[in-house]
């Protein structure tokens, strides 16, 4: 079985913790279908997806380039 991180944000203060969660239990959904193990989950609270200065999306990249993954 294959490791696999999951990435969830929002972008907007008028967003909250509940998207989060909603696309953290689809992925974990989706990864179960696909037999990925889920072994951590990041995420970022009202930031932009146009910049990459996100604290989780920063230890997500690090992260994988240790090797601890293989699907995001």
């Amino acid at each position: 079985m294959d490791n696999g991180v999951i990435y969830a944000r929002f972008s907007s203060q008028s967003q909250n913790e509940q998207s989060i969660e909603a696309q953290v239990r689809i992925c974990k959904e989706f990864a179960e279908g696909k037999d990925i193990n889920i072994v951590n989950v990041y995420s970022d609270k009202a930031r932009t997806g146009t910049n990459d200065a996100r604290p989780a999306f920063q230890r997500m990249i690090a992260d994988a380039k240790s090797g601890a993954f293989q699907y995001i």
